[in-house]
């Protein structure tokens, strides 16, 4: 028993765009989580470095003790 030709061309075109199709969901998929993980990071990359020189050097106390004036 075979296969006509015709039939086997038709399933491997199926299959390519099945292929492409979950190829392009999942760059979909990627690219929002990529850009969730920014948003996630974005504030802390930019409130983090100021206070820790400020806490090192006495300017501000992060016991919560007292609080000096700049």
């Amino acid at each position: 028993m075979s296969i006509p030709l015709q039939k086997v061309y038709t399933l491997v075109s199926k299959q390519q765009q099945i292929t492409q199709y979950l190829g392009a969901g999942t760059q979909k998929i990627d690219d929002m989580i990529k850009t969730a993980k920014q948003a996630i990071a974005l504030p802390y990359k930019n409130t983090a470095p100021p206070y820790s020189p400020l806490a090192v050097t006495g300017k501000i106390d992060v016991w919560g003790f007292r609080s000096y004036g700049g």
